[in-house]
């Protein structure tokens, strides 16, 4: 478990690293306002996942109960049926979905936008249509428990995007982008499912397999997942979409850079939590009794890390912005700060949300979705309009915030936790150091003379920032018990 979280944590620091290139390689290349054409178009693209079923979150589950059953028959059934499926519902709701969605684009982009839009969203389509299969065979392995596997399939794929981008976008521009996405899931898929068949030898050379009872018993649990696909449907895209419309084309482009920059360290605190579903769906068979020490410890581990890397993104917001952007940018810098503090919120609710998928008590996660989507929907409608993109993104992480509340006080009443855990003890002096250190780097920057940040204005703030964190950080429990497991793996 170790090895794979470690693996985890390693891909999505390669991927942020790599999307970090891509993103400011996109800027120079095509210009801020068309990577907003470009987000916008997949995120309306998304819709595709109605069609999904919650059918590949289902697979992790269910292959990992027959692995840990000694049943890898029936492992391979729960694949193979659920490629097939998704193969065919994806493709019916593609053709049912194109020209709603090509008509939709209209209300969003204005007409010197919309013929480049409407070209991009048949191929975007066809990129999730294979994203959802890739996404199957890379749910088999993670219940498989190989996700140090599934980490290098996702690392190689992130570079050869970035590869194929530099060398799509300069001839064929955004239309190139999308190009090097379809090439990259492609792949992927095709490898994702040789190194599954490695694993479970009773898989075919191709899927052919469907049965009905297992269609069936994946879609029960599945309906659940699939509400909550829906919600988040009904989330991220409907933010763009205001913010195409209420902040403008340009504000939509800096908001898919700080979201992503958000998400991405969002993914790579909750790598290790992850591997934690088939784990706690095997725990559930075999041993539940220890289902809450490990959320108890995961939910420790978790406010160590966690709190340091958004403090530090708000502390370090404006130097981002002049490092990835060329400029310091206000607007960037406000959605930046926003996102990160309601991700810091949210994301404590990850260790309820994990558990609960690998015990399958998902109502809790179903109705905090739910709330998320409708709140997200009328606070960016409202505040969107009273005070334009910073209010759209403002309404959506209040939504978050919110949902991720639902999921954690939920949890804490089913098992009768005390509340008291959810600001853990041990951590009170890294509280204390990251909000002093935060707030000093946004002092020291905003306080300087000169319109831009120099060089050596750069490194100063970012020694402050160190100075504040580290020891904090050195000092707390929790990083000699991080250390001891690291060591574990790294020295057998």
């Amino acid at each position: 478990m170790t090895r794979n979280a470690i693996v985890s944590v390693g891909q999505v620091l390669v991927t942020s690293v790599v999307l970090f290139v891509l993103y400011h390689y996109l800027i120079k290349t095509v210009g801020i306002e068309r990577l907003g054409v470009w987000s916008i178009v997949m995120a309306a693209a998304n819709a595709l996942k109605l069609g999904e079923l919650g059918l590949s979150g289902s697979a992790t589950k269910f292959v990992a109960k027959y692995q840990a059953l000694k049943q890898p028959l029936d492992a391979s059934i729960v694949i193979q049926t659920t490629a097939l499926s998704l193969i065919a519902i994806i493709a019916v709701f593609l053709v049912l979905l194109y020209p709603l969605l090509s008509w939709g684009l209209g209300y969003v982009f204005p007409v010197t936008s919309l013929d480049e839009a409407r070209k991009l969203l048949p191929l975007s389509l066809g990129y999730l249509w294979l994203l959802t299969l890739s996404s199957v065979f890379q749910a088999g392995l993670d219940g498989c428990l190989r996700t140090d596997l599934r980490g290098l399939l996702v690392i190689g794929g992130t570079l050869l995007l970035l590869g194929m981008a530099i060398l799509l976008v300069p001839r064929f521009g955004l239309v190139g982008m999308v190009y090097a996405q379809l090439a990259q899931v492609f792949i992927t898929a095709v490898v994702g499912w040789l190194l599954l068949r490695t694993i479970i030898k009773q898989l075919p050379i191709v899927p052919y397999q469907w049965r009905y009872d297992r269609f069936r018993e994946m879609l029960g649990y599945g309906a659940n997942l699939q509400l909550v696909n829906i919600c988040i449907m009904l989330t991220e895209p409907v933010t763009k979409m205001f913010l195409g419309k209420f902040g403008g084309l340009s504000a939509a482009g800096y908001y898919e850079m700080a979201q992503r920059l958000v998400s991405q360290s969002r993914a790579v605190l909750l790598a290790a939590n992850q591997i934690l579903v088939p784990v706690i769906a095997r725990l559930h068979e075999t041993d539940a009794k220890r289902i809450q020490d490990l959320y108890r410890a995961n939910y420790r581990v978790l406010f160590y890390l966690a709190l340091p890397v958004y403090t530090g993104i708000m502390a370090l917001s404006p130097v981002i912005s002049e490092l990835w952007i060329g400029h310091y940018a206000n607007i960037f810098v406000l959605f930046l700060m926003i996102l990160s503090g309601a991700a810091f919120f949210h994301i404590m609710s990850g260790p309820a949300y994990f558990m609960n998928l690998g015990t399958g008590h998902l109502k809790s996660n179903v109705v905090a979705h739910v709330f998320m989507s409708f709140s997200n929907l009328g606070l960016g409608f409202l505040l969107g309009r009273e005070y334009g993109g910073v209010g759209v993104v403002a309404g959506a992480s209040i939504a978050l915030v919110a949902g991720g509340s639902i999921v954690a006080i939920a949890y804490h009443a089913r098992h009768h936790i005390a509340w008291s855990e959810l600001v853990p003890r041990q951590s009170f002096a890294l509280i204390t150091a990251c909000t002093v250190g935060m707030t000093t780097c946004l002092a020291a920057y905003y306080g300087r003379s000169s319109n831009g940040a120099e060089g050596w204005q750069i490194w100063v703030i970012g020694v402050l920032m160190a100075l504040f964190f580290l020891p904090a950080m050195w000092f707390h429990p929790q990083r000699s018990a991080l250390t001891s497991m690291i060591k574990k793996v790294v020295v057998p």
